[in-house]
């Protein structure tokens, strides 16, 4: 998926210094979408303002209960010492989104997104 592929999907506009852009998509009855990339910390705010979720980022909430990514190399949950998360429901599609803090200059940004 491209950029605005991701955007388009997820209903969120990735931040300006978004890179490493890693993303998982599979497609059954419902459609799946696993994104992972990095930004300057200091743009998450403005990221989850623009995101417009329903209910603002939690310390220490890790919002997936599934073990989605646990095959991909990349999806290093498990890894992130400090974090920030939220969910919610948006046109059709759940959203959870865990920020990876650990790194005071760098977040790593986890999304899952699941089109009913």
């Amino acid at each position: 998926m491209d950029r605005s592929e991701i955007e388009s999907f997820t209903l969120m506009q990735l931040p300006a210094s978004t890179r490493n852009i890693q993303t998982y998509t599979e497609t059954g009855i419902d459609r799946l979408l696993l994104l992972r990339f990095s930004a300057d910390i200091e743009e998450v705010p403005s990221f989850i303002l623009q995101s417009r979720f329903e209910k603002t980022l939690q310390e220490d909430y890790r919002p997936f209960v599934t073990d989605f990514g646990t095959n991909l190399s990349w999806w290093a949950i498990d890894e992130a010492k400090h974090v920030l998360g939220t969910e919610d429901q948006k046109e059709g599609r759940s959203r959870q989104i865990l920020v990876d803090i650990t790194n005071p200059q760098v977040a790593i940004v986890y999304v899952v997104i699941i089109e009913m």
